[in-house]
């Protein structure tokens, strides 16, 4: 399975995410119209007996950042839907 968000563009109009571990974006509240595979998930901690929203990837929310669309420019934002592994003709 492929987690992350597949059209980085299409996310301007929510507020996103990105794990610094795994480099991947995803969207910080599930949405009607979106997979889950597209949001962090509801994990799990066995130590503190409690669930958090976590990246699927890692399965922590260590490496979680906020991310502003708008200070990137077109040709960034390119750059990040490549590295994400997405095609911008998917969705």
């Amino acid at each position: 399975m492929t987690y992350g968000i597949y059209n980085i563009k299409k996310a301007f109009e929510n507020e996103i995410v990105r794990c610094n571990n795994c480099y991947h974006y995803f969207y910080d509240e599930i949405f009607g119209d979106e997979r889950n595979d597209n949001t962090l998930q509801m994990l799990f901690d066995e130590d503190f007996k409690e669930y958090f929203m976590g990246c699927p990837v890692c399965e922590t929310d260590d490496y979680l950042t906020d991310i502003d669309l708008t200070q990137f420019s077109e040709k960034e934002l390119d750059e990040m839907q490549k590295d994400n592994g997405a095609n911008f003709d998917e969705i």
